[in-house]
């Protein structure tokens, strides 16, 4: 970052955290939507190929308060037949209180995907958070809030008039984008991103979930990662989290790195958030929510590890809601990397070719029992 908007960056939080000092704190005790969703503090975060309906009825078994959809994309949703919808999105009445994220571009595309489902969910999700390549060849997810703000608030300002239900937003935080400069590291511009929630707030939004990086703090893949400890290298910035929330009086949600119920407790005090969101580590331990009060991380072991894939492969016969690629993923990323030694991970990958059904996933599962 060069000297010149380093400056502008302190003063202008110089001015913002002065101007906090005489907001009086957010009071939610008359927010009637925070109230219908129960006044959640354990939320599961929305994840592509996971947060299927049988992955969200395990994680409410285990003290979930209110879960997301995985991402949907709206304008495949919208073209989708009307009996292939069940692709992307299915519920039950047990599983509610239930918010469904949408990718979008546009309004018309958001609103008409929302109003599909709208009857069947408490509100639904604008995608700012996604930093994956697809995103950003489509310009959704954090793509669409870092290029196009001026058509997220468009979006937010018609879903949020037009809509039965509340509309609720997931971001990163705003950056300078990562240069020689700065060493390649993405710069946090927390002035920004205020500026840019206090516009959502007025827009209609109802509820935002800040995961507190940037769009090239992404923590999945090795690049990211701390493979000795496994912990992002790039900490979800708590302090920038904190900061944003004194200048709202929606509910904000804190996400990124919370991996046991002392994170938990320590995200909370530390952010000033309403609530927390967490999803890797809830693939990893379904049971997160369910840990006494301040207890630290729990290695999970491998015969655990196989009743929690019990556990969804009942859920995904009981409830279906779920494709085959679902369940690829769950017997791959959530159920066969973690029981094996790094060595047999490679060989085992190819282990969820195959797999279409549930019946299917339980015969693999028993295959390595």
């Amino acid at each position: 970052m060069g000297q010149s908007k380093a400056r502008q960056e302190r003063q202008a939080m110089q001015a913002l955290n002065e101007a906090a000092v005489s907001l009086p704190p957010r009071d939610l005790s008359s927010n009637t939507f925070w109230k219908k969703l129960g006044e959640p503090s354990h939320i599961a975060a929305p994840m592509v190929r996971h947060t299927d309906l049988p992955c969200r009825m395990v994680y409410r078994k285990h003290g979930t308060q209110l879960a997301y959809t995985s991402m949907i994309d709206a304008d495949r949703f919208i073209a989708a037949k009307t009996e292939d919808r069940t692709k992307y999105f299915s519920t039950v009445k047990e599983d509610r209180p239930l918010i469904a994220q949408f990718g979008a571009t546009n309004a018309d595309d958001f609103v008409k995907a929302a109003q599909i489902i709208e009857g069947e969910v408490d509100a639904v999700c604008l995608n700012m958070d996604c930093p994956q390549r697809r995103a950003a060849q489509q310009g959704f997810g954090a793509y669409l809030m870092k290029d196009n703000a001026e058509e997220v608030f468009n979006i937010v300002r018609r879903a949020s008039t037009e809509l039965k239900v509340p509309v609720v937003a997931k971001i990163r935080l705003l950056s300078l984008p990562a240069t020689v400069g700065n060493g390649y590291k993405s710069v946090p511009l927390v002035s920004k991103t205020i500026e840019f929630c206090k516009k959502l707030e007025e827009a209609g939004i109802s509820l935002v979930a800040i995961h507190g990086r940037t769009i090239d703090m992404s923590n999945s893949g090795a690049s990211c990662r701390d493979q000795k400890n496994h912990r992002p290298v790039y900490p979800s910035d708590y302090e920038a989290i904190n900061a944003i929330q004194k200048h709202l009086k929606i509910p904000v949600v804190a996400n990124g790195d919370i991996r046991s119920m002392a994170d938990v407790s320590s995200c909370l005090e530390t952010t000033g958030a309403d609530a927390v969101m967490v999803a890797t580590e809830l693939l990893y331990n379904p049971r997160l929510y369910a840990m006494p009060s301040n207890s630290t991380r729990q290695v999970v072991t491998p015969i655990k590890q196989l009743s929690f894939a019990a556990e969804y492969l009942h859920m995904a016969s009981v409830y279906k809601g779920f494709t085959p690629e679902t369940l690829k993923s769950h017997l791959v990323d959530s159920i066969i990397v973690p029981c094996l030694s790094p060595e047999r991970k490679r060989e085992m990958i190819p282990f969820g070719e195959g797999v279409s059904t549930w019946e299917d996933a339980e015969r693999r599962l028993l295959e390595i029992a």
